[in-house]
């Protein structure tokens, strides 16, 4: 499991991050990722929710398919109420 997931999954937390990625083409795209935990009825994380865009040319990001992902640009985690990993984290104000 990468560190992201894993960060999700134990503490849980939301995570958003910003990537760099090299598509067939050779045309590298920036995208933007949302990240939540999913509880199950037995209250385990069962399952993440994950939400991805291109942050720019929209209308190019159906022409190509994903080869690898270059690097993570940007990752944060933030508190949905039971902490967050101490690295990079944003703890939510009321």
């Amino acid at each position: 499991m990468c560190r992201e997931f894993r960060g999700i999954v134990e503490q849980p937390c939301g995570s958003w991050s910003r990537r760099r990625l090299e598509l067939v083409s050779g045309r590298v795209a920036s995208i933007e990722s949302l990240r939540l935990p999913l509880r199950g009825n037995d209250g385990a994380i069962s399952q993440i929710l994950s939400c991805s865009g291109e942050l720019r040319s929209p209308d190019l990001a159906g022409l190509d398919a994903p080869r690898e992902i270059v690097m993570i640009t940007e990752q944060e985690f933030f508190d949905i109420g039971a902490g967050c990993p101490a690295t990079g984290a944003i703890m939510a104000t009321a």
